[in-house]
């Protein structure tokens, strides 16, 4: 994705001299060949190929491919790669790719960035496999792989139309093998989550960001209601599937009253077993980098992290330190009672009294939870 979504930036270090824009699937192959053969590269579709000169070939996009044409080939792949712990359990955990693209706007995300790209070139990236398809995968990965678990990483499984998540369910109860996936909570209803759990839903995750709602559909592209999210995780909660929520912190224009609201909101939601959240990454190629940016919050040249890392932002009305301090006790804040907040926020500074008390509400929240199983790390609770 970066790739696609900064070339001119990536070949600008001497240590590159060749990337692919766009899809790979096509690209690695041929150039396999070609390379094997001694075969000239400099007209290979989708390559940028930077010359002993510095001059750099930019190639021309191949057409899409056709999700159907394809199936994962994990053949390489140690054994250990395959053992994934989900939901209280370690399972043999293969992923399954159902369909390439998001018709979500959200503005921390760089999928839109995809969808902007194909318009420039008259065409449409948002491809979904066949149910047929995705029945011969499906098959691959048992026979091939001995899969008992599949990973379905879509970004949003349920946003394509009814007719095809019927589909998908009358062919998947040729297998009913447990299944995850990530959707939005407003896609679902109690009947086809029931219909899903039948044939092997194992567990879902569903991303709120937010529970600031202004903030979040005028900043964040997410146009729902709080009132329509509860609603829609009580229907996820009487489906009884089990499930996770995700939330980000450390937007670009956020603040940590908002923060609070968004604690607030997940207090409401009932049934969920994990609450993940991350800090706000800047990936290339979404709106809300280029406006932190613009804010003068980012440096242009910076280079992302991970999620859990610290912020990369420079906010003067929530700093990376405030932010640093709720990713950490976020989890804490959800499990406990307002009385109790004004002892956890001593937990958010990173000094000797901050350290201790959040070392004895991580372990009051692994015994209301877990029963003392898990354990902290290194002033970060792992959820």
């Amino acid at each position: 994705m970066l790739a696609t979504a900064a070339p001119e930036w990536l070949m600008s270090f001497p240590e590159i001299n060749l990337l692919c824009v766009g899809e790979g699937e096509e690209v690695v192959r041929d150039l396999a060949f070609r390379i094997s053969e001694g075969r000239e590269l400099s007209d290979l579709p989708n390559l940028w190929i930077k010359q002993a000169d510095g001059f750099v070939i930019r190639n021309p996009i191949r057409p899409y491919v056709n999700l159907d044409d394809y199936s994962a080939d994990f053949s390489l792949f140690e054994e250990s790669r395959f053992v994934r712990p989900m939901g209280g359990k370690i399972h043999r955990a293969l992923p399954l790719e159902t369909y390439r693209g998001c018709p979500n706007r959200c503005t921390y995300c760089n999928s839109p960035m995809h969808n902007r790209a194909a318009r420039q070139l008259n065409r449409v990236y948002l491809r979904r496999r066949s149910a047929a398809s995705i029945k011969r995968e499906v098959a691959n990965l048992i026979d091939q792989y001995r899969a008992n678990l599949l990973y379905i990483v879509d970004d949003d499984f349920l946003a394509r139309p009814r007719q095809e998540i019927d589909a998908f369910i009358a062919m998947y109860q040729e297998f009913r093998l447990p299944f995850w996936f990530n959707t939005r909570p407003e896609h679902c209803t109690l009947e086809l989550l029931r219909k899903l759990k039948e044939v092997g839903l194992f567990r879902a995750s569903f991303g709120i960001e937010s529970g600031n709602e202004d903030f979040r559909v005028k900043r964040l592209g997410r146009n729902i209601s709080n009132s329509r999210l509860l609603s829609a995780f009580a229907q996820i909660d009487a489906s009884g599937i089990q499930y996770s929520i995700n939330c980000i912190i450390g937007f670009p224009f956020e603040t940590r009253e908002m923060v609070f609201d968004t604690i607030r909101l997940v207090k409401q939601i009932k049934g969920y077993d994990a609450v993940t959240v991350s800090i706000f990454t800047p990936y290339r190629g979404t709106v809300l980098r280029d406006q932190a940016i613009e804010a003068g919050w980012l440096d242009p040249e910076a280079l992302t992290v991970h999620t859990t890392a610290s912020s990369m932002l420079n906010m003067p009305q929530f700093t990376r330190k405030q932010i640093d301090g709720l990713m950490r006790t976020f989890p804490l804040y959800v499990e406990f009672d307002e009385s109790t907040w004004p002892e956890i926020e001593k937990a958010e500074r990173f000094e000797p009294e901050g350290e201790e008390i959040l070392a004895r509400y991580a372990q009051a929240y692994r015994e209301r939870r877990w029963g003392g199983a898990m354990r902290a790390g290194r002033g970060r609770l792992r959820f």
